[in-house]
């Protein structure tokens, strides 16, 4: 087979090669644009590496069905920099959680200056609010121990559809009405888990354009021709082509962290270009 393959690259090396560039184009296409269910970003997840049957796995899954039984994942806005008594920012966190309380799948804004009702709030979740006798020291626990933060929190309806975008929304509507002086910083896990995905994306291409340039301008040196230089860097880029194929051929049947995508490029890139510089310097051997 390898015979035949080497007779095939010896007689037609031009259409061996033009397969090669259209097969990797075809494969970087499919992994980074997809088919029906998103690409190969949206297809991975972040979250907490788990070991199966292991008691903490089983604790970890408890608690993961206990808070989607309570509801969506919460939004927190923690305005820093302010004076919790000052009647200027009471009115501008107040006019911002009544911002924040009008948008679709809210059910609560809570902060130390009151509970707001939003629209996603059922009947039974009033009456049971109703007949739940308020705490006192609540609001207190939203003022930092500093004096110069306070804490809003922002409670979703139960399976919340498009979270992150729901969440963006919710902080857009308060940053927009928010006039105070002090600065907002906002948590949620579907944003942070968004943060990671977009961090990755930015990694892997900021990873790639600073690695082949460098590797190049390195072999260059050690071959002494670019030619000779740029044939495993060619074959990193199928390589990683592939690779990243392969794993959203296996997003269907399995669930894959984000870390295996970084993990193929680096791989990708090391093996082909380890491989690359074998193969060059026995050909050159074979040649002298």
């Amino acid at each position: 087979m390898f015979v035949a393959l080497a007779h095939l690259t010896a007689r037609r090396p031009i259409a061996v090669v033009l397969a090669w560039a259209l097969a990797a184009a075809a494969m970087l296409a499919l992994a980074l644009l997809g088919v029906g269910g998103g690409n190969l970003f949206d297809r991975t997840e972040t979250g907490v590496p788990t070991v199966a049957d292991a008691d903490s796995t089983v604790v970890y899954e408890q608690a993961r069905q206990s808070a989607a039984a309570a509801g969506s994942p919460a939004l927190s806005l923690l305005v820093t920099g302010v004076d919790p008594a000052s009647a200027d920012e009471i009115a501008a966190i107040s006019d911002a959680a009544d911002a924040a309380a009008s948008e679709p799948g809210v059910v609560t804004v809570t902060s130390p200056y009151g509970l707001l009702i939003g629209p996603a709030a059922t009947s039974e979740f009033l009456a049971k609010l109703a007949a739940t006798p308020g705490d006192p020291s609540a609001a207190a626990q939203l003022v930092g121990v500093d004096g110069d933060d306070v804490l809003i929190t922002v409670e979703y309806a139960d399976n919340l559809a498009n979270a992150v975008g729901t969440h963006g929304a919710t902080i857009a509507a308060f940053d927009a009405a928010y006039s105070g002086t002090g600065e907002v910083l906002t948590y949620s896990s579907p944003l942070l888990y968004d943060d990671f995905t977009t961090q990755i994306q930015q990694d892997l291409v900021t990873g790639e354009a600073v690695a082949l340039p460098v590797a190049l301008l390195v072999m260059v040196l050690v071959f002494g021709g670019f030619l000779a230089a740029s044939a495993p860097l060619i074959g990193a880029f199928a390589s990683i082509a592939g690779g990243l194929a392969v794993l959203f051929g296996f997003s269907y049947p399995l669930t894959l962290d984000e870390s295996a995508i970084n993990v193929v490029t680096v791989l990708g890139v090391g093996l082909s270009i380890d491989y690359g510089l074998l193969i060059v310097s026995r050909y050159r051997e074979e040649m002298a």
